[in-house]
C-alpha cells in the first residue's frame, strides 16, 4: 500500500509540473470586421535617443496574437526585458508597442521598472483605440545603471483587449514575457520577440563647479 501510495504521489506531483510547463499564454484571433493596421514605418510621437528593440519590425503572425488584457478576468499582461548600454547609466525616456489589430479600447498602462530592484519604477498610461503604433513618455523618468537590466511590461485592466505585433524569426532573444492578473511583472517567457520596445537616453555627465580663483589659476 506504501508503495501503491508512493507511486500516486509521484504522478500527482508530475502532472502538476507538466501542467505548470504547458501553460501558455491566451490567443486572440482577428474578428470578423475588425480593422487591421498598417505597417509601421518608424516615424514615432515620442522621443527616442536610444533605442532597445528586439523585434525586427515585422509581424510575422498576421491574423492572430498574443491577448493583451482580455474581456473576462484576469487580463493577460505583455512585455519585454532590455539590457542598458555598458558606456553609462541612462533614463528610460519612453515606452512603444505595435498592435496588428484592437477589440476593445480602452486605458493600458507601461510600466517601467529596474530588474534587480523594482522599487525603481514609473509608469505612464493612453487610451488605446485601434491598431497602429502606442507610445508614452515616462515622467519622472527612472535611472537605471550600466549595463543593467529593466523591464517594461503592458498592464491594461479587463475589457480592454488587443494583440501586440511577433516576430518569430531567429534570432530569438529570450526577451519577451507574459503574466495574468494585476502582477505586472514579467513572470513567464515567450519563444518569440513581442513588438515592444523601449528608448533610453544618457545621463548628463555633471560639470564640475570652479571658483574664480580655480579659473585664474588654470590660466597661469
Amino acid at each position: 500500500m506504501k508503495i501503491l501510495l508512493s507511486g500516486l504521489f509521484f504522478l500527482f506531483v508530475l502532472g502538476l509540473i507538466s501542467t505548470a510547463q504547458a501553460a501558455q499564454p491566451d490567443v486572440t484571433l482577428l474578428p470578423e470586421g475588425v480593422v487591421v493596421a498598417p505597417p509601421d514605418n518608424g516615424v514615432w510621437d515620442e522621443p527616442c535617443d536610444v533605442l532597445i528593440r528586439y523585434d525586427d519590425n515585422e509581424d510575422d503572425w498576421p491574423g492572430s496574437g498574443y491577448t493583451l488584457g482580455g474581456e473576462t478576468y484576469p487580463p493577460q499582461l505583455l512585455g519585454f526585458i532590455g539590457t542598458i548600454p555598458k558606456d553609462q547609466d541612462y533614463y528610460v525616456q519612453s515606452g512603444f508597442f505595435w498592435s496588428e489589430f484592437w477589440v476593445t479600447p480602452g486605458m493600458v498602462p507601461f510600466y517601467v521598472a529596474e530588474l534587480r530592484n523594482p522599487s525603481n519604477n514609473t509608469v505612464a498610461s493612453i487610451y488605446v483605440t485601434g491598431p497602429g503604433v502606442w507610445s508614452v513618455s515616462f515622467s519622472p523618468q527612472i535611472r537605471i545603471p550600466a549595463g543593467r537590466d529593466f523591464f517594461l511590461m503592458l498592464c491594461p485592466g479587463t475589457p480592454t483587449c488587443g494583440v501586440t505585433g511577433e516576430d518569430l524569426d531567429a534570432p530569438l532573444y529570450d526577451r519577451s514575457y507574459w503574466s495574468t492578473g494585476e502582477d505586472c511583472y514579467p513572470r513567464n517567457p515567450i519563444r518569440i520577440n513581442l513588438m515592444i520596445w523601449a528608448c533610453v537616453t544618457p545621463v548628463a555627465t555633471a560639470t564640475k563647479d570652479l571658483s574664480w580663483g580655480t579659473i585664474r589659476s588654470l590660466y597661469r
